[in-house]
């Protein structure tokens, strides 16, 4: 680490899961707390604060589960499968689009126009390899290699995907209202319809047209920029 001049202040060396394994203060007076990206020492408890999560150096895995469930893996503690080669290089994220499953010769509409009805299916990708999406079995993660690499085409646009995350796991805590397998209820000669009310992106409110993976991304992106504007 350097001043504003330039002149090195404070160096040091980790264990790759992020231990600092010794460090030398040149001035004495550096406050150097730093370890692996975005994680900030807490000198009472040893542990590497990652702004939603502990992370606990010695073990290599986050001591709270992932904020945004299994979409992010089946382990929720998980730091990396191997830190020489699991990188985030810039923290970003794009929303991509591939042809819907079925469509004749891998047709699919130019982009989205702000109804939700393009005939694509829209997704959400970070840079460090996970993604999410919503269809008629409610969120789901792409793992086909064949499918991500050849049928996905991504928007120019990054966004920042710590800010994304935290605008999914706003969205998908949300409810609906949605009319219970079609039953009914009648009460005093009327039929009222049976009401349940769901996850808003769970495996029961999928609707092609009122409410499909289009819309899940539309409502993340809302929530994005809501968050955004709040950081102002």
């Amino acid at each position: 680490m350097t001043d504003k001049d330039g002149n090195l202040v404070w160096f040091g060396d980790y264990y790759g899961w992020g231990k600092l394994k010794n460090e030398t203060n040149v001035t004495g007076t550096a406050h150097q707390p730093f370890r692996l990206q975005n994680q900030y020492y807490d000198t009472e408890t040893g542990l590497h604060y990652n702004f939603y999560r502990y992370y606990e150096p010695n073990s290599g895995r986050f001591i709270n589960q992932d904020p945004i469930r299994l979409w992010g893996g089946d382990n929720l503690y998980q730091f990396a499968p191997n830190v020489q080669f699991w990188i985030d290089s810039s923290g970003l994220a794009r929303i991509c689009t591939r042809p819907l499953s079925g469509m004749p010769f891998n047709f699919r509409t130019s982009g989205r126009t702000g109804l939700d009805l393009g005939l694509f299916h829209s997704h959400i990708f970070f840079d460090d390899d996970s993604n999410i999406g919503f269809t008629t079995t409610g969120l789901f993660q792409e793992t086909n290699p064949n499918i991500i690499n050849n049928s996905y085409k991504c928007a120019s646009e990054t966004l920042d995907d710590a800010i994304l995350k935290q605008a999914i796991d706003d969205v998908t805590k949300r409810y609906r209202l949605i009319n219970s397998a079609s039953n009914y209820e009648w009460d005093h000669g009327e039929m009222f319809p049976d009401l349940e009310n769901v996850p808003r992106y769970g495996n029961k409110s999928y609707n092609a047209i009122t409410h499909n993976c289009q819309d899940f991304v539309s409502e993340v992106l809302e929530r994005y920029r809501e968050i955004l504007n709040n950081k102002k």
